[in-house]
């Protein structure tokens, strides 16, 4: 520490007061050695035992800058808008800080206050904090630890970025607003968690954070928000999500474990795309709208298991996935949701699927069987082109269309089943050559021939 005025003060007032005829009484001194002078302040909603303040001033805006024997420089009194970085008490002080904490009367703590504060560790926000500006705590490099205070509900843009040893976040509480890019760079971030009550969360808020391995989120995702963490494994959704925007995951490399809520409705385009480590999905009942690509280029992927009330699904949902094997789809099929998934074995279809989209299995190339269930209405064109393994394909009495080229280059095709009598089929729309793309030797089961 740097030259503690009022310690000294207290201790030769101490001493002067022992003082006798026969002598001081050093037992005082020993006592102030080992027991340090305390003083009980109230405020922030708490009262403890503070170690002596060695250094007080007040700063514009009537804050007060208390810096106390322990290392804590304590601010209250006023909104903070004023560089404190730049004071001549901060610079005289600023190896001795290792903690900042705002105290009462502090709603604001203004555009880049405590940037490259490089020796604070740890800080705290106070209860009557509502704002955290611009970059306010900007390469911090040091800092470890912040604690939030109960009102804050707003943090802006870059307010936390380069704070490179940061580990952990919890943004949870009152905070309904984060700007973008608030902890970029923070490459040590391993674990965060976004509260219920965010209604704004900005891009990219964790770019850069090349540690971060988990995140556990109960708002709804804005666009990009977090994507390319390229070291995220595992990402709960709590119940309270409802929304996922486009490309809020995109590029989390290393995603591999999702949870998702019972309540999400929709997901945005390419939500999930080139989650390249991402093996399994499984979306609940609850989601009504899927986006286009959305698990575009997840090239790991194996199974997958959509719900049963999608309205509305985009276009190339698992397109490239080359290692999808299975798929239960209880809903309909959008235009070419599974386009060249080349290993895609086996696919379930629940009686919800009203529609098999355009080129909806195109270029599936090991695709063995389908049937198709009753309540399937229509089938777009090229649906199952290419599909050169396709033994067997079974077509409900309830089909009422059939696209162009439905069934083109599958050459392995031995049995195409139609679970309707032939007047049935005769009202089905369809080309009127569509028995040309039929490959040759194909056995109809039921009361009526091929149609040449």
């Amino acid at each position: 520490m740097k030259i503690k005025h009022l310690a000294i003060l207290a201790g030769l007032c101490l001493f002067l007061a022992g003082c006798s005829k026969s002598g001081p009484d050093t037992s005082l001194l020993k006592e102030l050695e080992t027991k340090p002078v305390e003083a009980n302040v109230q405020g922030n909603g708490y009262s403890r035992n503070e170690p002596i303040v060695i250094y007080e001033e007040t700063l514009s805006n009537n804050v007060t800058f208390s810096l106390h024997e322990d290392g804590r420089l304590v601010l209250s009194g006023g909104d903070i808008t004023e560089s404190i970085v730049d004071t001549q008490a901060f610079k005289d002080y600023k190896e001795d800080i290792s903690i900042i904490e705002i105290g009462e009367s502090v709603s604001l703590i203004g555009e880049k206050v405590f940037a490259k504060a490089e020796k604070v560790q740890k800080v705290v926000i106070g209860d009557d904090v509502r704002k955290i500006e611009y970059y306010a705590f900007a390469n911090c490099t040091e800092l470890t630890q912040v604690d939030f205070g109960s009102g804050l509900t707003d943090i802006a843009d870059y307010a936390f970025s380069g704070c490179t040893k940061l580990t952990d976040v919890n943004l949870g509480g009152s905070i309904s607003s984060i700007g973008g890019y608030v902890f970029s760079g923070c490459t040590s971030l391993k674990n965060a968690i976004l509260g219920e009550n965010i209604q704004k969360l900005g891009n990219c808020i964790f770019d850069g954070c090349t540690g971060l391995t988990s995140l556990r989120i109960g708002c709804n995702v804005s666009q990009a928000a977090l994507s390319n963490n390229t070291k995220l494994v595992s990402v709960v959704l709590e119940d309270t999500v409802e929304h996922l925007e486009s490309r809020a995951f995109s590029g989390c490399t290393e995603l591999q474990n999702i949870t998702f809520s019972n309540n999400l409705r929709t997901i945005g385009d390419y939500a999930f795309s080139d989650c390249t480590k991402l093996k399994e999905i499984a979306l609940p009942d609850s989601v009504e709208e899927i986006g286009d690509r959305v698990f575009f280029g997840c090239t790991a992927m194996l199974t997958a298991q959509i719900g049963s009330n999608v309205t509305a699904m985009g276009e190339l949902l698992f397109s490239g996935c080359k290692e999808l094997k299975t798929v239960e789809c209880n809903s309909s099929v959008g235009v070419g949701s599974f386009k060249d998934c080349e290993t895609l074995e086996s696919i379930t279809l629940g009686s919800t699927a009203a529609a098999i989209g355009e080129q909806a299995f195109y270029g599936c190339k090991k695709l063995l069987e389908v049937t198709l269930p009753e309540g399937t209405q229509t089938i777009g064109p090229r649906a199952f082109y290419n599909c050169e393994a396709l033994r067997k394909l079974s077509l409900p009495s309830t089909i009422q269309s059939v696209g162009a080229e439905f069934i083109y280059g599958t050459q392995a095709l031995k049995t195409l089943h139609y679970n309707g009598s032939s007047g049935d089929w005769s009202r089905v729309e369809k080309e009127d050559n569509w028995a040309k793309n039929v490959p040759g030797g194909v056995g109809w089961i039921n009361d009526f021939e091929k149609k040449s």
